[in-house]
This record gives C-alpha cells, sequence and structure tokens, in this order.
C-alpha cells in the first residue's frame, strides 16, 4: 500500500520523494510558497492554527505519527 510506505519513509527518515504523481508543476510550485511562508512564522502563530479543522483523515494520520496531542 503507497499510503503505508510514505507514512512509514515519513516516521523513519523524516523523508521521501513521489515521482511520477502528474501533479502540474505550477500547483506544485504554489505548495512550497505556502510551505515556506508557514514554516517561516513563529511557533505561537503555527500553535495557533486549528486542528480540527484539518480533514477527519489527516488528523487521524498527524495523530498516529505523533503530530497531535488530542
Amino acid at each position: 500500500d503507497v499510503v503505508e510506505q510514505v507514512l512509514v519513509e515519513a516516521t523513519t527518515s523524516g523523508s521521501f520523494n513521489i515521482i511520477g504523481h502528474g501533479i502540474d508543476d505550477a500547483l506544485f510550485d504554489r505548495l512550497c510558497t505556502a510551505t515556506r511562508s508557514f514554516f517561516s512564522t513563529s511557533l505561537e502563530q503555527k500553535m495557533g492554527i486549528l486542528v480540527w479543522k484539518q480533514p477527519r483523515r489527516l488528523r487521524r494520520v498527524s495523530k498516529r505519527i505523533g503530530c497531535v496531542n488530542s
């Protein structure tokens, strides 16, 4: 299962690459820009993001890998 492979890599090595995904380069560039913007904010601002606004599946995965305390 691809999801399980990604989860294993993300939690063991902390890094992974997925190739052949078909994601448009412009969309990927926007994602990178948003990611850099998020991680350039203070810890207080990051912690202010409400986890309950995330999709249910993301919350379950986040809890499973220890990213969410609730």
